[in-house]
């Protein structure tokens, strides 16, 4: 039956009174203008704005109040400048971490996570950086809740160090990186409901999205930015002093799942999905979800003068050029030249563009960057934030533009090499001999120079990154250059070129983000060479159920290439791989205790076989292969479920129906009484004129607005949580985290959600273990997701960088001697 002959239908007369058209076309007009847009609010704005300040309510903190970091070194007023805003400004982001503790499917809190009892092993637990001068409080404030207090005081008070206003950057929470707010929101009604024993005990009470806390906590880049000193470590981890404490090198302690999901329990999937990262990686697409766990190594700042050197033409699209860059560089012949950020090269706009986007990525005018994405679990395709949205109605966003000019100064200063020989005590690690270390030259000039130096031959970049040791003229260039004695000093040892990942072979995962894509949340922030990369070309992946190989092509238009990590401070940035998968993580910031980590770490780059995945060199394919598919994939390590609790559900099916959802959620009765009414016309005029046909239209039309109304109240929570398991212990965590479902149909989801709850409840019912479970996970559902559904199906993360692999044993050992003095 057409809609129209049901419409017609609609219209006749019946024998009991008259359906008439005329309250079908109410029903249609309430539905689709009443539950439509109720007037235009105009663009999303944030608090400042709406507020009616300007730049000038948030002037830049100009004491030096940090000046025992970073070695103590020496910044006139502007470089002070800029250090402050690294380390205390949040760009008004303390809205949205209060927004994402609401709506964040009771992922994250950040007043939960700064519970002063955990203080004494916050950087054993947590990897966070608590903050000198505060201590441990057992007394809760006002509101119930335990929070750091100042060395010397009675009790908890609000706190901020003279020059740092409050009203601009909030107080100091006691971890660093953490600022404290009080919250506009808390007013008679939201005091009169709190109740601090329910929030730090009852999931129900504190997972609330009415909830309003006594305070925000708003995040700065130091939070993910700042670490222990590797040249002037702190004795006890636990209480550094400023000294201590680096702004550039790098979290690379941070432990995500504690940290950023400490309201978790570890059979919730989403515990198991943010504890695969390794310490000191994490995945920043995580709330501009793009269905591909991707955690990246918390990037040191290095020699930002030498990078600035490596910079490459990078044409710019109108949407990005309105950013009025007085850092933009330009060459000769007038064009945008910028080195290449992010690991995979993405945000290559200019150090302006990368430094602004910074603090967009955590939360900056989260009003409108909301409307782009849906949170955390994706489920819908992204839109681009504008630049000239963001400038147009963001008080933050402005302010943070007339402060990176000082912060720029501030790295160009501040972000210097750190070598051993300087570091307290380091030098008694320096045992190799003159002799080693000039092998160790050579070793890396023919191995390892055409990738890991900023300082090259003017004509380089005529030659093929992988071509270049097979250049004798390159080669004898690099070997006059690396015997320089200071051939180390400004450089940047990096070229900052994107390879692609069919020749570096790391695991795929970051390579293959796609938010800096044309058309997705980071669009803006993207030059348009990167947005026009053609194809990286194909990888191998493995299924480790059958132990098959295949082939995966990595699309073009950006995805598919890593950006040449620099090799400043390498024996106290150690693990190694953008994913921090070569060596152990050991929990000691001591000298000692970093080059513990290098030592394995170099050993497995060096000599694949000594790698989790027990690699196998195949001379006649000339290649590595694992030997063991197990011992590199991120797994689940007990039975989880996909919870998704009731409360946030709306929010979710929002993300995936958009503006349909204005018609399903408020009014969940009106659509079911449509389609009854149209189920109940139909069946009517079939049974008055004979047609079986219409009659079971009417009834099918009927059915479907049970169905229909039952599915709307469960989205709304009306039937509990959404649940996805029991998922079995031992599950690879990137079978479902790289689901890419925006890219799906809405039915495709709900069969493979389907098949996927079928074939855990066999394992579970079954009481499959070992290899028996394995095998039906693999055969039911492993196999067609890796092959058909992941956006990354690469799930070994151990592999790749065979580069300096088929040296000899003693190459080996004095390419490491050299690496060591970096």
């Amino acid at each position: 039956m057409t809609m129209s002959s049901l419409v017609r239908a609609c219209c006749l007369p019946t024998g009991n009174g008259k359906l008439t058209l005329s309250v079908l076309t109410a029903c249609c007009v309430f539905v689709f203008t009443g539950c439509g847009d109720q007037g235009s609010a105009g663009p999303p704005q944030d608090e400042a704005k709406r507020d009616g300040k300007t730049v000038a309510d948030y002037p830049t903190a100009t004491a030096d109040v940090f000046h025992e970091m970073d070695g103590g070194i020496a910044l006139d007023s502007v470089e002070v400048m800029g250090r402050n805003t690294w380390m205390t400004w949040t760009g008004g982001n303390e809205a949205f971490w209060d927004y994402l503790a609401k709506v964040g499917y009771g992922i994250t809190d950040l007043v939960k996570m700064l519970d002063s009892r955990k203080r004494d092993t916050r950087f054993a637990d947590m990897g966070v950086i608590n903050e000198p001068g505060f201590t441990r409080n057992d007394q809760p404030d006002q509101w119930g809740l335990y929070l750091d207090k100042p060395v010397g005081s009675a009790g908890f008070e609000l706190f901020s160090q003279e020059g740092i206003e409050p009203e601009v950057y909030g107080y100091s929470s006691g971890v660093v990186g953490l600022r404290l707010f009080e919250n506009p929101e808390f007013d008679d009604a939201a005091q009169e409901h709190w109740d601090a024993e329910k929030f730090y005990n009852e999931r129900e009470y504190y997972e609330d999205p009415d909830l309003v806390r006594p305070y925000r906590v708003g995040m700065a880049c130091s939070f993910c930015h700042v670490g222990p000193h590797p040249l002037h470590p702190p004795d006890d981890p636990e209480n550094p002093e400023w000294r201590n404490l680096s702004a550039t090198i790098g979290q690379q302690w941070l432990a995500t799942q504690p940290a950023l999901g400490s309201t978790l329990e570890p059979n919730n999937y989403f515990y198991q999905l943010l504890t695969s990262a390794r310490r000191g990686a994490l995945d920043t697409s995580l709330l501009a979800s793009d269905g591909n766990n991707n955690p990246n190594i918390m990037n040191p700042i290095w020699q930002l003068a030498a990078r600035l050197s490596l910079s490459v033409p990078e044409p710019l699209g109108e949407a990005t050029t309105v950013l009025p860059d007085a850092l933009r560089q330009r060459d000769a012949a007038g064009r945008d030249v910028t080195p290449h950020v992010l690991a995979d090269g993405a945000d290559a706009i200019g150090v302006y563009g990368a430094l602004a986007r910074v603090f967009l990525n955590i939360g900056e005018f989260h009003q409108d960057w909301v409307t782009h994405f849906n949170l955390v679990i994706g489920m819908r395709p992204q839109t681009p934030i504008q630049i000239r949205d963001a400038q147009e109605n963001s008080v933050f966003w402005n302010v943070t533009e007339e402060r990176v000019p000082p912060l720029a100064l501030y790295f160009i200063k501040a972000a210097k090499n750190m070598p051993l020989a300087n570091a307290e005590g380091g030098a008694v690690h320096l045992t190799a001999t003159a002799a080693q270390i000039t092998r160790g030259k050579e070793v890396f000039a023919r191995t390892c120079f055409g990738c890991h130096s900023s300082k090259q031959p003017a004509n380089f970049r005529d030659i093929d990154p992988w071509a270049r040791s097979g250049d004798s003229a390159y080669v004898a260039w690099a070997r006059r250059a690396v015997m320089q004695r200071d051939f180390l000093v400004e450089n940047y040892l990096s070229t900052d070129e994107r390879i692609p990942i069919r020749v570096v072979q790391t695991n795929a995962g970051r390579a293959l983000a796609d938010n800096a894509t044309r058309g997705h949340i980071w669009d803006n922030f993207s030059s348009e060479t990167y947005k026009n990369l053609p194809t990286g070309g194909p990888i191998t992946v493995w299924n480790p159920w059958t132990g098959d190989e295949f082939e995966f092509e990595t699309p073009a238009g950006g995805p598919g290439y890593y950006r040449v990590t620099p090799l400043v401070g390498i024996w106290a940035t150690s693990p190694l791989l953008h994913n921090n998968m070569l060596g152990t993580y050991n929990g000691d910031p001591s000298v000692a205790g970093r080059l513990a980590v290098f030592d394995e770490a170099i050993d497995q780059l060096l000599w694949p076989e000594r790698r989790p995945s027990r690699y196998r060199y195949v001379a006649a394919e000339n290649r590595w292969v694992p030997t063991d598919l197990k011992a590199a994939i991120w797994r689940t390590d007990r039975e989880s479920e996909l919870r998704i609790p009731a409360r946030y559900l709306p929010q979710l099916i929002e993300g995936r129906l958009g503006r349909m959802s204005r018609l399903l959620l408020p009014y969940p009765w009106v659509v079911p009484l449509i389609l009854l009414l149209l189920g109940a016309a139909a069946f009517h005029y079939g049974r008055k004129q004979e047609k079986k046909a219409l009659r079971l239209t009417g009834i099918a039309s009927g059915v479907l607005a049970v169905v229909v109304l039952f599915g709307t109240l469960f989205v709304l929570g009306r039937f509990g949580d959404l649940q996805v398991g029991p998922i079995p212990e031992g599950t690879p965590v990137n079978l479902i985290a790289n689901v890419n479902p925006a890219q799906r149909e809405t039915g495709d989801i709900l069969r493979l959600v389907g098949a996927a709850k079928r074939t855990f409840k066999r394992i579970k019912r079954e009481g499959l273990e070992g290899e028996a479970k394995d095998q039906v996970l693999g055969e039911e559902i492993g196999t067609q997701l890796l092959e058909h559904w992941l956006k990354s199906p690469d799930l070994i993360e151990d592999r790749g960088h065979y580069f300096g692999t088929r040296l000899t044993d003693r190459e080996k050992q004095d390419l490491k001697t050299f690496l060591k003095t970096f």
